[in-house]
């Protein structure tokens, strides 16, 4: 799809769906993870965004589990301290600026 597509950017809300269809924790973790390697596989300058599973009233019995899974996919891009990025995801992000400061730069 995305070599069909060619997107100027993903975004991704994954998780709400599969939780309503009883997937586990481990699978939807997964499932995030192996999408952001797809995306990054068609394209290292193509921006990626992840929004987290909303803790919405009609999923309030799982809002343990959405926090954890939240908690789980945040962790593969931020180090222990919750504010700086991983090397990877610094990586990512220089990947992604450094074209359009470029194209700024030219302008």
């Amino acid at each position: 799809m995305l070599e069909e597509e060619k997107p100027d950017a993903v975004c991704m809300y994954c998780g709400s769906n599969d939780l309503n269809a009883a997937i586990g924790e481990e699978q939807i973790v997964g499932n995030v993870l192996r999408l952001r390697v797809l995306v990054r596989a068609y394209g290292e300058c193509v921006p990626l965004a992840f929004f987290s599973i909303i803790k919405a009233p009609q999923k309030l019995s799982k809002w343990d589990l959405i926090e954890r899974i939240n908690s789980r996919v945040r962790e593969e891009l931020f180090v222990e301290d919750q504010l700086h990025l991983t090397d990877a995801a610094y990586a990512l992000m220089v990947g992604t600026a450094e074209p359009v400061l470029a194209d700024w730069l030219r302008a």
